[in-house]
């Protein structure tokens, strides 16, 4: 069996480098043992460098390989984010915030609005 976990991802303004890009679809393209739920993947990119789309198979499948893929992907955007959201079988969930060079892990968390509006407050500050 294994643990299966579905993906939703937004692209927040990211420009790629496409020739950098080729070597992460190529990486993905691959047999090796790293490689489960992004294998096959390919990328929509307009004339300009913008990533429009992230092409799988299946977003629903055994996403073993999402942080290497974070990873992968960080050394193609020259410009923007993509956050990747997984949700697992059993209602886990977990995101990486990827920009140029840059990895980092979302955390959830729930608050009341009136918390929300406090830390709002703060951020803009």
């Amino acid at each position: 069996m294994g643990y299966y976990s579905s993906l939703y991802f937004d692209l927040i303004k990211a420009k790629v480098d496409k020739e950098k890009l080729a070597k992460v679809k190529e990486y993905f393209t691959i047999e090796n043992d790293e490689v489960y739920g992004f294998y096959g993947v390919d990328f929509e990119v307009d004339e300009n460098g913008n990533l429009l789309d992230i092409v799988l198979e299946d977003y629903y499948a055994k996403f073993y390989d999402d942080e290497i893929f974070a990873e992968q992907l960080s050394k193609a955007i020259v410009e923007g984010q993509v956050d990747l959201e997984f949700t697992g079988e059993d209602g886990a969930k977990w995101c990486y915030r990827v920009s140029k060079g840059k990895v980092e892990e979302l955390h959830l968390v729930w608050l009341t609005r009136t918390e929300l509006e406090k830390v709002m407050e703060l951020l803009h500050k």
